[in-house]
């Protein structure tokens, strides 16, 4: 649920989230990772949050290759990821 296209659009309405989302899929086509995020700036400071509100929705790769091309640019920036926002 926490990941659904309807849960999504209701978070980004609620909040003024603009979610994003990378998914990895091999060769034969399975998904084997993806990786889900926003980008927030708040009292907290500037940091990228795996999808806020979302109890389930921590990034999941099958090994680290897989992460590393899954986040491959998005931490260029030095922006902090939050797990839990």
């Amino acid at each position: 649920m926490f990941v659904s296209p309807p849960w999504l659009e209701a978070i980004s309405r609620t909040y003024g989230f603009t979610p994003r989302a990378r998914i990895a899929i091999e060769s034969g086509g399975k998904p084997i990772g993806g990786f889900a995020w926003v980008h927030v700036v708040d009292v907290r400071g500037e940091r990228l949050c795996s999808l806020p509100f979302s109890d389930w929705a921590d990034p999941i790769a099958s090994d680290y290759s897989t992460w590393r091309a899954l986040t491959a640019g998005i931490f260029d920036e030095k922006t902090p990821l939050s797990l839990r926002c």
